[in-house]
Parts: structure tokens; sequence; C-alpha cells
């Protein structure tokens, strides 16, 4: 498991299916992500479970609290091992309950930090619509993500075309976020600590 400050990341789980059908159709989320697809039933969401056996450029986990309430997904997805790069996204089920507590930055920070200190990643990135205004903030404002492009017109949705959003972050931009000391795992060597501070502190 992943532990953030507020959220907890764990393996997808076949128990978690019915979760993610109600996440994957659930009108809101459907509006704000890239992709478009048609919505899903029981019988595909097994089938794709059971893909995920053999996939090794896709990992996701299960965003919840630390009571165990499930809030949503997130992952590493299209796995460079090469240039060692990823994308990463979040899907939240927005409620009362869960909007506006910091539970989307502390999945992305918990997320990056696991990229970086232990997969060894060196990238991760992310496209976003022009409208999902409250993921943009969160990644570029809260997690220290840097806009890199922009595709004009290039996503259709609602009935019009909008501009899509390249995002990306490196180690040096998740250090440059002043808790990002608190999402390193415990397990690094304190070596590697020491500098990791001496690069946040510069």
């Amino acid at each position: 498991m992943i532990k953030g400050k507020k959220v907890v990341l764990r393996p997808l789980e076949e128990s978690d299916l019915d979760f993610c059908q109600v996440l994957y159709n659930d009108p809101h989320i459907r509006d704000m992500v890239v992709g478009w697809d048609f919505p899903s039933s029981k019988k595909n969401q097994k089938i794709w479970f059971e893909s995920l056996i053999k996939d090794k450029r896709n990992i996701r986990f299960i965003i919840e609290t630390k009571k165990k309430e499930r809030l949503g997904l997130t992952g590493l997805w299209n796995i460079d091992w090469h240039n060692r790069s990823a994308l990463n996204a979040i899907k939240l089920l927005v409620t009362r309950k869960t909007k506006g507590k910091g539970y989307g930055k502390d999945a992305i920070m918990a997320m990056a930090a696991f990229a970086f200190f232990n997969v060894g990643l060196h990238k991760l990135w992310c496209e976003i619509i022009d409208y999902n205004i409250p993921s943009l903030k969160a990644y570029t404002q809260r997690c220290g993500w840097k806009i890199e492009g922009k595709l004009r017109k290039h996503i259709f949705k609602n009935g019009e075309y909008h501009n899509l959003y390249s995002i990306g972050c490196l180690k040096d931009d998740f250090l440059s976020v002043p808790d990002a000391q608190e999402y390193i795992p415990s397990n690094i060597p304190e070596g590697m600590r020491r500098v990791v501070r001496k690069i946040s502190l510069e």
C-alpha cells in the first residue's frame, strides 16, 4: 500500500469492480476525463479486470480514506520503461463529504513520490481538458506540475471542441512543493534523504 497524509492507495481487487463500474459510469467523471467510451456493464468490468493480469505497462490503485472508504482510482498508465515516464491521472467521486478535503492533492503527491522514489521513474505526465479547472489547479498549483503545451480545439465534448493541456512533473518539480518531504517513502536511505532535502531547499 502507498500511504498519503489523508488517503491510502492500494492495489485494485476483484471486489472493487462494482465500485469501478459506478466510477466509470458517473456522469460528472465521464464529462471531465479526456477519453470517451460507452457506459460499462458488470460483465465488461469482469473481462477488463481479467485482462490486467498480463498488463505490465498500466498499474491501477484504489484511492481510499484511512477508514477504508473508497474515493476513486489512480495509477500509472503507459509506462515507458526505457525513458522512465508514465501517465498519471485520478478519478474521484465528488460528493459533499469529499469535496474540498484535499484528497485529490494527497493522492497525486503520494503517487508521484512512489513513482519517483520506488519505481524509479524520471517523469510523469497527464492531459487535461480545458474546462476541468479543479484537476488543472490540483496538479499545477498544488502538486508542482508544469503546463508544457496546449493542443487547440483537440477534444470533442458536449457538442463542441475544447483545448487540451499537456502537463508534466519531474522529481525536482515534485520536491518544490512545500510538504513534499512528508510523502517520501520511509524506506529511502538517509543519504538520499539528505540530497533530497538539499534539492528541495535550492
